[in-house]
């Protein structure tokens, strides 16, 4: 019997280029990448036999690339991460796996906003970090990167 390779922390790394360069994104506790396909859909029949059943057919309309992050408050990410936010800027952004396998998917590119900054934990009284939850919505075509 053969097991998978499984991957954990360090085998994906986020990162983001706030004007000088990418930099890995600090304080991520996890990161979740979702592609979502839109698809539109239109029934129809058959044009020269009324008694066939309807068909449905379908395509992709659109496909929508969202990215759903929880991270402990990094303190030297706070403003870079605040200015993206407030000032509703597209940023390039890169998910980039370094122990990929030959052929396999190496990074993903894409630009994103920041739909939402939600920090949390303000004002604790049990010691807990702050902590931020965002949500990155990509704009535009996302590229893949396969590992020579």
């Amino acid at each position: 019997m053969a097991y998978p390779t499984t991957s954990g922390r360090g085998d994906a790394v986020v990162q983001v280029d706030f004007g000088s360069g990418l930099v890995n994104w600090a304080g991520t506790d996890n990161f979740t990448l979702s592609f979502n396909n839109d698809i539109s859909k239109k029934r129809v029949g058959d044009t020269g036999d009324w008694s066939l059943p309807v068909i449905t057919i379908k395509d992709v309309a659109a496909q929508d690339i969202t990215g759903n992050m929880t991270a402990t408050f990094a303190a030297a990410f706070h403003k870079d991460t605040s200015d993206w936010a407030l000032n509703k800027k597209l940023l390039p952004v890169r998910i980039s796996f370094p122990n990929a396998a030959t052929g396999e998917v190496s990074a993903y590119d894409g630009n994103a906003f920041i739909s939402s900054l939600e920090i949390g934990n303000i004002g604790t009284t049990d010691g807990e970090k702050l902590s931020e939850n965002i949500t990155l919505e990509f704009s535009g075509a996302f590229s893949t990167t396969v590992a020579p």
